[in-house]
């Protein structure tokens, strides 16, 4: 008799495009999946993939499937409900209170006449970080975001988990990761097909500066041991609170010479990532499709001033009013000191009638692409 046979994660993600296609074809529109990978034999902070698996053999191949949830954005107009259909009494409240502000909107053609508009000043902004940053070299300015502080924050909650398990030859201090952080960096592009390889005498594969500055044993010592929260004050609500205490230390230094960009935008933005966490997405179509989804605030150039980690569809913006891509507009701003100095641009993922209403009340100034769907009935193709 024939054993079962379990789909690997790359057979499912071929078998989730197909689904999405079908979706699509049918005039819906795919907003995210979630990969939700299969419940573990027990809870660890190891890490399960292995460096030396050769580059071309990713570890899809190998990995075997959970689910996926896929997330889709349906328009409400074209749904036929009958009296058979039974649904939770937070499901008509909403219906009830999204019909009631369609029939208390009118609507009337005429010229927009505006009445501000928004101050640059960043011109100003601009001059103040020339003053800050001119005359320092790349690492100096790298270190105005590592600094004394991360890095002693890392190292002693990377001492703490060592500690805890019983690991007591194990020794770390802030020399010693940025050793670690400077070969990370250049393993980022001086590829090898695996990490031992730096380590190599052999004179077509090793690395002779990765060999001089830190032993092979000691790298995987503190990759093991590498962490970035205190195992004992993890919220159990966040499932990115081994990850928080580091957002919000970078999140901070980001902004640590202002928001000085005039023109800003939000979008999301993927890290690619093979290992398994219930917070691991697919987009279809973006050049990264599998990892972490991160909302970005940026300036019209790419700086990336704050960034919310997103945390998958039960997430407690998904219950705002505003939804989870408005909600996530508003938390993004939160980081501004005065909303007439800048304007907003962002997609159709994030617009609705409700966002620009909210946004107009807090006095920024925004642009966006929109569905139709959230106009709230406004007749723009009329």
């Amino acid at each position: 008799m024939a054993g079962k046979r379990f789909l690997t994660q790359r057979e499912l993600e071929e078998a989730l495009q197909d689904v999405v296609t079908e979706i699509e074809d049918n005039g819906n529109e795919c907003i995210n999946a979630v990969y939700i990978p299969p419940d573990a034999d027990e809870l660890t902070d190891e890490e399960t993939i292995d460096d030396n698996l050769v580059i071309n053999e990713e570890p899809l191949d190998r990995e075997i499937a959970g689910t996926f949830e896929i997330d889709v954005d349906i328009d409400n107009d074209d749904i036929v409900y009958d009296e058979s259909d039974e649904e939770p009494l937070s499901v008509t409240r909403m219906k009830l209170l999204r019909d009631k502000e369609v029939r208390d909107t009118v609507w009337q053609k005429k010229e927009y006449t505006y009445v501000r508009l928004p101050k640059s000043q960043e011109d100003i902004s601009m001059q103040h970080l020339k003053d800050v940053l001119e005359g320092k070299s790349p690492l100096e300015i790298f270190f105005m975001f590592f600094d004394d502080e991360l890095l002693s924050m890392i190292v002693d909650f990377s001492l703490e988990y060592a500690r805890e398990n019983n690991r007591q030859d194990f020794t770390f201090s802030a020399a010693d990761l940025k050793k670690f952080l400077g070969i990370l960096i250049l393993s980022g592009y001086h590829v090898l097909p695996q990490a031992d390889f730096y380590w190599s005498k052999d004179e077509d594969k090793g690395v002779q500066i990765i060999r001089s500055c830190m032993s092979r044993n000691k790298f995987r010592s503190i990759k093991r041991n590498l962490h970035l929260a205190s195992n004992a004050a993890l919220d159990r609500n966040d499932k990115f609170s081994k990850l928080r205490p580091f957002f919000d230390a970078i999140n901070t230094r980001n902004k640590q010479f202002g928001i000085f960009a005039h023109n800003l935008s939000i979008d999301e933005q993927m890290v690619p990532y093979f290992g398994r966490h219930s917070c691991k997405m697919f987009i279809k179509g973006k050049p990264v499709r599998f990892g972490f989804k991160l909302w970005c605030l940026c300036s019209s150039d790419g700086y990336l001033f704050s960034f919310i980690p997103h945390a998958g569809a039960n997430s407690e913006k998904t219950k705002s009013t505003l939804g989870l891509g408005g909600q996530t507009v508003i938390d993004l701003l939160s980081a501004l000191e005065n909303p007439t100095h800048h304007r907003i641009f962002f997609d159709n993922y994030f617009s609705s009638y409700k966002l620009f209403e909210k946004l107009h009340e807090m006095q920024y100034f925004a642009t966006g692409t929109i569905r139709e769907n959230r106009t709230n009935k406004a007749p723009l193709l009329a």
